[in-house]
């Protein structure tokens, strides 16, 4: 092998590349990998954006679901209360009926008793209450009214004059109307 002088450049020096070429494509690849990384990181957060949005959609769709379903649910319950309600109001007027045919006060008596303590035992904890109808004003939505008579006076005209069927409402919501007579 032949010896190298300081000023001599090998061949071989030459042809590869200096220290400087290798810095510089090694910046330059660091550049490139570091403008990937930027996509990269800026496609991730508009990928975790669009979860975050999906996310809230998807709590706010199960909030109203849940919500709904609780509503149907009540509904449902009070429907079906309703319905229950309605066959016990129909006791109520088995009874008021029999107390008109049943000329003994002992047995009227008796029936009154047990209407009360069906009113309160049954009616009263799930907030039923009585339709007011004698001598209030007819009210369609709260009355029914099967027959008109003249009014005696300017005062009883529009007034409810004789009740036939009591009504019963649960909160605003009417059971039964109230089967009145009105004054016209």
């Amino acid at each position: 092998m032949a010896k190298k002088s300081e000023n001599n450049i090998d061949a071989e020096e030459l042809a590869g590349k200096s220290v400087f070429d290798e810095l510089y494509e090694e910046l330059a690849l660091e550049r490139q990998l570091k403008e990937i990384a930027e996509v990269t990181l800026a496609k991730e957060r508009t990928r975790s954006e669009s979860f975050e949005k999906l996310l809230n959609k998807l709590q706010a769709d199960f909030d109203n679901h849940r919500k709904r379903t609780a509503e149907t649910q009540k509904k449902s319950e009070e429907d079906g209360m309703f319905k229950v309600l309605e066959k016990v109001l129909s006791v109520f007027d088995i009874m008021e009926q029999a107390k008109q045919m049943i000329g003994d006060k002992k047995v009227n008596d008796g029936l009154d008793m047990v209407v009360r303590n069906l009113e309160s035992s049954i009616l009263a904890p799930f907030g039923v209450t009585e339709i007011p109808a004698l001598g209030e004003d007819f009210d369609p939505n709260l009355h029914n009214a099967v027959q008109m008579v003249k009014a005696k006076n300017a005062d009883e005209a529009g007034k409810v004059v004789e009740v036939f069927n009591r009504g019963f409402r649960m909160g605003e919501r009417v059971i039964r109307h109230s089967v009145v007579k009105v004054a016209n």
